[in-house]
């Protein structure tokens, strides 16, 4: 499973390297900025943890992950409209098939 300063290492260099700040990074994963200015001495909810986790599999160039521990992922959705899942590699963050 990928640690949390891992995790937050991994998005700060995605943020970084996309030049967004971490108030707009936390608006696109869907999760408040306190949150993600907290996660270096508190963790985040399962749920901001897997939002963030689904943002950075987004940004993330390599999709060739063999790590076992995968998640599948997505937005709320409704009969009519079901929500995009994505699997989700939780050792390193990257979006798999």
């Amino acid at each position: 499973m990928m640690t949390i300063d891992t995790l937050w290492c991994a998005l700060n260099a995605a943020r970084i390297e996309r030049g967004i700040s971490w108030r707009r990074l936390a608006a696109e994963a869907g999760t408040s900025p306190s949150t993600v200015s907290r996660m270096p001495v508190r963790s985040p909810s399962v749920e901001s943890y897997l939002k963030l986790l689904g943002w950075l599999a987004l940004h993330s160039p390599d999709t060739g992950c063999t790590h076992d521990g995968k998640v599948m992922v997505g937005g709320i959705g409704t009969l009519k409209d079901p929500p995009e899942l994505r699997t989700i590699c939780l050792q390193c963050g990257r979006e798999t098939s």
